[in-house]
């Protein structure tokens, strides 16, 4: 449960720290969006945000379609994409792999992982 406490009059809130990982998130997935039209893929956004009241207190929650942020397909493969911004806080690759492990997939079908960090191409892994 999110809570909107006010820390300081100096310093962010909980509420914006989120909005700014939100936005990062937002950055990133569009840049993989651009590069995917880039290289001639259709697409479509596998996220989804729903609102429901927790203890009468409206909330949104997000959740990702297959572990996935995208679906990308062209006339050769389809794709399922989890895209992730690396900052300084360690991230575990293998989350996200036992995330998509959760399904049963198409032997065809691809599962990648793509890895941002700033100013830096990104990283794809396959899993």
């Amino acid at each position: 449960i999110c809570s909107l406490v006010k820390l300081d009059d100096n310093k962010k809130t909980k509420n914006s720290q989120m909005t700014s990982a939100r936005k990062k998130g937002a950055y990133y997935l569009a840049k993989s969006i651009a590069l995917l039209k880039e290289k001639g893929y259709s697409y479509t956004k596998l996220e989804s945000n729903k609102r429901t009241v927790i203890n009468g207190v409206p909330m949104w929650i997000h959740t990702d379609a297959f572990g996935s942020d995208i679906l990308a397909m062209n006339d050769k493969e389809i794709i399922f994409i989890q895209v992730k911004f690396l900052s300084d806080k360690t991230f575990h690759i293998q989350k996200c792999i036992d995330e998509f492990n959760k399904y049963k997939w198409c032997p065809s079908v691809k599962r990648q992982l793509w890895l941002w960090t700033t100013r830096k191409p990104v990283r794809i892994v396959e899993c």
